[in-house]
């Protein structure tokens, strides 16, 4: 018998129990005493014992051992197959962005990279051909489209020409749409999106702060009461943490969490990880910082905690009573994702814009895809030390830009490293709490 090479142990201080082992290849997780640890971990080839044969065929049934690795390869590929096949009849995902200006200068955003180049109504024009007339999207499944740039709503005439005329197309197609914000100026444009509410959602992005403007307050009022979907993302520091329970109190106060049509998200900011990959450092210490605040201050609960690596994960479990399904990717471009640029080239990813080394192709003058070139952003080889990290079921292989950049594996990068420790970290926070939720008092 051989151990799984996804096994997660992780010690915990518990009376009753020594470690948590989890799979997320076979979904399993499992509290176990010293004892079957020293078992599991250093003697598993010694079974002198019916209780030890009893705890192998517990182990076995669990899927954290097998005879050889021929089971664990035939449920990973059965799995990436079904995956590959589903999303493979998802819509595509057309990214549009209009240009790089925004009237801000958020810590976390990368815009301000770019050149300040502007889409003209000729070459919106083109993309929507494109759309209309592609062969290399699934048939009858419409795309759904994304507005993102720097801000791509500046109440500004150039900039709300070219916006506005892409929703215009959006709707007279009837395709869904989305549109990532910072929010500052949402409300010039909600008289033109709200009677679209149906097939719109709205991505307000934020940095978490002492002082949350009046006029702020009011655009989320306005655009919830006009019935379009807000999802509020908050971005976090050490430095801005200790105001979150202020803005969590706002959000209650204001009703916002009732309202089908308004979520608030979480999320640790920090330096675009394609563009400054040595300051991509998930940070443990805020993670732990923020458990602590979440104990103290109920209403912390608000927030969903979706890609914050890790500690997503371990929420996951204690809402759901389960481990999240192994998906073996973390990043959309690997599938049904183009982004369209103000400078008339085709990338796979966001973070690529810009460089014409990672163009797939171009769309105008002349439409040409590069099929060639857009391999490179499809996993078709990971590499030998991500094959046998514990988090690949979750991650897949990490950021593809950065593998394409560096020619390393993610695994040797910082957020890599951190990945594991971080979930550890939350699984030994709420140990109690999972015990109790698990096995019982």
């Amino acid at each position: 018998m051989i151990p799984n090479k996804f096994n997660i142990f992780c010690p915990i201080e518990h009376p009753q129990y020594s470690h948590i082992i989890s799979n997320f290849l076979f979904r399993s997780f499992d509290f176990i005493t010293k004892e079957e640890a020293d078992f599991f971990q250093k003697r598993l080839v010694f079974v002198e014992t019916e209780n030890q044969k009893v705890l192998l065929n517990k182990f076995f049934a669990k899927g954290y051992i097998a005879s050889d690795g021929r089971l664990e390869k035939l449920v990973m590929d059965s799995i990436k197959q079904n995956l590959s096949k589903a999303m493979s009849m998802t819509p595509f995902f057309i990214h549009i962005v209009p240009h790089h200006n925004c009237n801000l200068s958020c810590k976390a955003c990368f815009s301000q990279n770019y050149e300040k180049k502007l889409l003209t109504l000729e070459m919106t024009d083109k993309i929507f051909e494109i759309l209309n007339n592609a062969d290399f999207m699934p048939k009858n499944v419409p795309p759904q489209i994304l507005i993102g740039g720097g801000e791509p709503l500046l109440d500004k005439p150039k900039e709300r020409e070219i916006v506005e005329n892409i929703i215009q197309k959006v709707k007279a197609q009837n395709l869904t749409l989305q549109i990532s914000t910072t929010g500052v100026e949402l409300k010039s444009y909600i008289d033109i999106l709200k009677d679209y509410h149906e097939k719109l959602s709205i991505d307000i992005n934020m940095e978490c702060s002492e002082h949350i403007s009046d006029d702020f307050i009011d655009t989320i009022e306005t655009a919830v009461n006009s019935k379009l979907s807000i999802a509020l993302h908050v971005g976090i520091t050490r430095a801005n943490i200790q105001f979150l329970p202020s803005l969590a109190n706002l959000i209650m106060n204001k009703m916002w969490l009732y309202l089908k049509n308004f979520t608030a998200f979480l999320r640790p900011i920090k330096e675009n990880m394609c563009t400054c990959p040595h300051l991509n450092n998930l940070d443990p210490e805020l993670t732990m910082e923020f458990l602590k605040m979440r104990k103290e201050y109920p209403q912390l609960e608000l927030f969903n905690t979706h890609g914050w690596h890790g500690l997503d994960l371990v929420d996951f479990i204690i809402k759901k009573k389960e481990l999240p399904p192994p998906r073996f990717y973390r990043c959309r471009p690997e599938f049904n994702f183009l982004t369209f640029a103000p400078d008339g080239l085709i990338y796979k990813c966001y973070n690529a814009i810009g460089n014409p080394e990672y163009s797939i192709g171009e769309y105008f003058p002349e439409f040409k895809l590069n099929y060639e070139k857009e391999k490179l952003w499809q996993k078709g080889k990971i590499h030998n030390k991500c094959l046998v990290c514990p988090m690949y079921p979750i991650c897949g292989g990490g950021c593809l830009k950065l593998m394409i950049d560096y020619k390393v594996p993610f695994f040797n990068l910082p957020d890599c490293q951190t990945f594991v420790n971080i979930y550890k970290e939350c699984l030994k926070f709420y140990a109690h709490d999972l015990v109790e939720m698990f096995v019982g008092k």
